[in-house]
C-alpha cells in the first residue's frame, strides 16, 4: 500500500471521530449562562422577537420628562416555528417599580390576556402578555406605553426596558433588543414672600419679619399682641428653551414635571 493512501485514510478517520464527538455534545451546551439582548434559544421552535422604541430600529436612546408617555413595540414573527404550534407562550415587559408609574399594553387579536404585578420584594414591575396559540403563519406587534414616576424619578435616571419571551413552562425563548430611556427635568426656582405682592420685583431678601406689636418698653413683641406672619410661595419653571411659566396659585400653561426644590 502506498504511503499517500495511508495518510488520506488517517485524515478521514480523524474527521469521522471529530464528527462523532460533536454529536455527543448536548445541543444547547454552548448557550449556558445568562442570555444577553437579542438571545434566541436554539433548542426551542422560534418566535423571533424585536423591541423597538417608537417602532424605529435605529433609535437606541430617548430622553423624556416624567409626565411624558413613552411608546414602544414588541414585534413577534412565528415564521421559524415551521409545523410547530406554540401553546401558552407569554411576553414579560419589566422595569424598576420605584421609578415606573405604569407599563400598559394595548390588547391585540393574538393576545389571550394581560396582567401587571410587582415582584415579592417590591423592586420590579412587570406586565405579562399571554399569547394565543402561535404558529408559523402568525406575525404581529405588541404596542406598549410606559411613564416614569413623577416627582420621584431623579434627573438623568436611565432605564433599559427588559422584554423577554417564555414558553408556557417559564423557559426563556428570547430576549428583546435593548434601548435606553433617560429622564430630564425643568429648571425650577422657588421664592418666598412676606408681602402681599408675589413678584420678583418686590423681593426683600434678608429682611427680619416680626409677628405682632412691640411692648411699651420697645424691647420686644408684646405677648398679648402676637400675630401670625403670613408667607407666600411662588414657583417658576423653565423648560430647556428658557421659556418660563409660573403662578402664585398653581401652574399655568405647562404641566408639572419632576422638580428638585
Amino acid at each position: 500500500m502506498k504511503p499517500g493512501n495511508n495518510k488520506r485514510r488517517m485524515i478521514s478517520l480523524l474527521l469521522a471521530m471529530i464528527m462523532l464527538f460533536q454529536s455527543l455534545i448536548p445541543f444547547n451546551a454552548a448557550f449556558a449562562g445568562t442570555p444577553g439582548p437579542g438571545y434566541q434559544d436554539p433548542s426551542t421552535p422560534q418566535i423571533l422577537m424585536t423591541n423597538l422604541l417608537n417602532n424605529d430600529p435605529n433609535l437606541k436612546e430617548g430622553t423624556y420628562y416624567t409626565d411624558q408617555t413613552i411608546t414602544a413595540q414588541v414585534g413577534l414573527d412565528g415564521t421559524h416555528l415551521q409545523d410547530v404550534k406554540l401553546q401558552g407562550a407569554y411576553v414579560d415587559i419589566s422595569g424598576p417599580a420605584k421609578y415606573l408609574k405604569y407599563i400598559n399594553v394595548k390588547p391585540m387579536d393574538f393576545i389571550e390576556s394581560i396582567e401587571t404585578f410587582t415582584s415579592p420584594d417590591g423592586l420590579t414591575l412587570t406586565t405579562r402578555v399571554y399569547l394565543v396559540d402561535f404558529d408559523s403563519g402568525m406575525k404581529g406587534s405588541i404596542p406598549y406605553t410606559l411613564q416614569f414616576a413623577d416627582r420621584i424619578t431623579p434627573e438623568g435616571y436611565q432605564y433599559k426596558p427588559k422584554v423577554t419571551l417564555h414558553t408556557a413552562d417559564g423557559d426563556l425563548m428570547s430576549a428583546g433588543e435593548e434601548f435606553t430611556l433617560k429622564t430630564q427635568v425643568l429648571i425650577t426656582d422657588a421664592i418666598k414672600y412676606h408681602t402681599s405682592v408675589s413678584s420678583a420685583a418686590f423681593r426683600t431678601d434678608g429682611t427680619d419679619v416680626y409677628g405682632g406689636l412691640v411692648n411699651e418698653a420697645g424691647t420686644a413683641i408684646d405677648p398679648n399682641k402676637v400675630t401670625d406672619v403670613v408667607f407666600k410661595y411662588n414657583v417658576s419653571t423653565a423648560d430647556d428653551k428658557g421659556d418660563r411659566y409660573w403662578s402664585a396659585n398653581g401652574w399655568l400653561g405647562y404641566s408639572q414635571k419632576t422638580r428638585i426644590m
